[in-house]
């Protein structure tokens, strides 16, 4: 039975029920004049889409071949750029290699000669006709997909194996679409107007997915996992997981942060990094993948590369563990190769003379080679960032490819978020025992380790993977916790003299909390951690006889991991800052 209408109007006006013929006259012309009126705001709204129409370019002629080789045809250049340079882009846009994808006179510039995508192999004609479809299709083959990965055939590949499947899946198409709508305005400043075509492209996502999970409800859970319909399903949740647009609404205060890391901008870092992943949305796709049997069984071009690279932005801004191990483009696992091994220009005396030799002294202790090496890899790769960035290094063309050094930067932060705490494992995992050390020896190795987990972990999301320090999850508990250990290191050396290597470390831990501890100076426990790194640096100087910010950098920090370029500044800042605790001559201050 339908549902009685909430209002009921009784007696309400028509012209049989008028009793004055003038009224009924007046009554009649408003609504001729009404009618009137809306056809010819539909006429000019039909010539202004014809006029529209017109003026767009015509599409590639339909061509009768295959899937995998219809997708190329040819299409006329633009004279104007379609994807705006934004306004706040810098030099390391193009040092990162993406700036080129927005600034670039032909959009397609990147592809072979003459040649463009021919989406109507593909889309009905009622897509096409849609100009910003179109064009938001468009910025995500020659804009948001070769930004991920520029080398090879990346952005083709990933092409062929999600665009003609997003013809035929709404949840997959209107995804896509709202992910390169987010990923546009953040680029070029355009937000307020988007917001609804973002909304749309949402809610419609949203709809088409729940009619997907309600159909599967109908099948068996093998019968899904093994449909066609699981990984494009999973690609579209991860597409609305990546575009959560909530940090726009959010207040968050300004990134303060004295660091200033380079290649911010690679692999969209400084877009995808601007806040967690859309928590319900992240949580559906890992159901997914676990519902596939894990990451492993994604087999689908890109997917498994993508999967990985969120988890891995999500660990970093949440300092967790990351939940799935990095993947190449084609389903395989990425391979550990050392930073230096991807550089040939290094031989074996500049690979021990620094670059990450200091945290060497942890193995002298005791704590085992494959945790230490972390370390070192994160030290050699500020090194080969430095030398990447540095456009006057004549040794320039021996180091890896920007993609490899995305790849490279990614896998070191992921075995870094890796890494045990104390709290999570035995005390064997970190130490090699011996017979002969009593227990209470164990506690420095331990403790130095922790510390400088901890510091690493603040350097590497502040320099070689940067994320925004106003959206790191638990930014002054890390800081106290780094501050708690120092602490703990000096009081079980009270009464006795810190070696040189100790006193080394913790200069490195303390001036990277300091740095770093500048970002939160203007809260109340913000100001009160800076002084306190500030008074320990002092005291710590006093004890290593350094008298100024050259020595400290050249004898100490480039020991571990540190890169002029990102840290030279906010270093040089805080040495001013305790400047007033040294009795020394100007002279000596940088």
């Amino acid at each position: 039975m339908a549902q009685p209408s909430q209002f009921t109007f009784i007696n309400g006006p028509t012209l049989s029920s008028v009793e004055h013929r003038e009224d009924l006259h007046r009554l009649r012309s408003k609504l001729i004049s009404r009618g009137i009126g809306k056809q010819q705001k539909d006429r000019a709204r039909s010539e202004r889409l014809d006029k529209e129409k017109a003026s767009t370019p015509p599409l590639a002629p339909k061509e009768s071949c295959t899937s995998q080789t219809a997708v190329i045809s040819a299409r006329p250049r633009r004279k104007k750029p379609l994807y705006p340079t934004p306004p706040d882009t810098t030099s390391e846009d193009q040092i990162s290699g993406v700036q080129s994808f927005l600034s670039t006179s032909d959009p397609y510039s990147h592809l072979n000669p003459g040649q463009a995508i021919a989406l109507e192999t593909y889309y009905p004609a009622f897509v096409l006709a849609d100009r910003r479809c179109q064009q938001l299709i468009e910025y995500c083959i020659h804009v948001l997909w070769p930004g991920f990965r520029s080398s090879g055939d990346y952005p083709q590949q990933f092409y062929l194996a999600w665009l003609p499947q997003a013809a035929s899946k709404p949840h997959l198409f209107h995804s896509m679409l709202c992910c390169a709508s987010v990923h546009f305005a953040s680029k070029t400043g355009r937000t307020r107007h988007l917001d609804s075509e973002q909304l749309q492209h949402r809610i419609r996502a949203i709809q088409s997915i729940r009619q997907v999970v309600s159909a599967s409800k109908r099948t068996s859970t093998l019968a899904m996992a093994k449909s066609t319909d699981m990984e494009p399903l999973l690609i579209a949740m991860l597409f609305l997981a990546m575009s959560n647009d909530d940090r726009r609404h959010s207040k968050l205060r300004e990134d303060c942060s004295l660091f200033t890391p380079p290649l911010k901008h690679l692999q969209w870092l400084s877009h995808y990094a601007r806040g967690p992943l859309h928590s319900v949305h992240w949580e559906a796709v890992q159901t997914l993948v676990n519902k596939q049997g894990g990451i492993g069984n994604v087999k689908t071009f890109g997917l498994p590369w993508l999967l990985s690279y969120a988890s891995l932005i999500q660990a970093a801004i949440t300092l967790t563990s990351p939940v799935y191990p990095l993947h190449q483009p084609n389903s395989e696992l990425y391979s550990y190769i050392s930073p230096l091994r991807l550089s040939e220009m290094l031989d074996a005396q500049q690979r021990t003379k620094g670059m990450g030799s200091g945290f060497h002294y942890l193995q002298s202790i005791g704590v085992r080679t494959n945790l230490v090496q972390v370390f070192v890899d994160l030290g050699e790769l500020s090194h080969i960032i430095q030398r990447w960035t540095d456009s006057d290094d004549p040794t320039r063309a021996c180091l890896p490819s920007i993609d490899r050094l995305g790849d490279c930067r990614n896998s070191v932060q992921h075995r870094l978020l890796s890494l045990p705490t104390l709290a999570e494992a035995d005390v064997q995992n970190f130490i090699i025992l011996e017979d002969d050390n009593p227990v209470s020896s164990l506690c420095l190795p331990l403790q130095l380790y922790e510390t400088c987990r901890i510091a690493a972990l603040l350097y590497s999301i502040s320099v070689t993977f940067p994320i925004s320090w106003a959206v790191i999850a638990r930014r002054e508990s890390v800081l106290g916790t780094l501050q708690e250990g120092i602490s703990a290191i000096e009081h079980q050396h009270q009464g006795g003299v810190l070696d040189l290597e100790v006193l080394d470390f913790l200069l490195w831990c303390t001036v990277i909390g300091g740095i770093a501890a500048a970002a939160d100076a203007n809260s109340p426990r913000g100001r009160q951690q800076r002084l306190w790194y500030e008074a320990q640096i002092s005291k710590l100087c006093i004890l290593r006889g350094i008298r100024s910010w050259r020595k400290m950098r050249d004898v100490v920090m480039s020991r571990f991991a540190w890169m002029e370029r990102a840290c030279d500044a906010g270093g040089l800042v805080l040495w001013k800052s305790i400047h007033a605790f040294y009795c020394h001559n100007p002279e000596e201050e940088e």
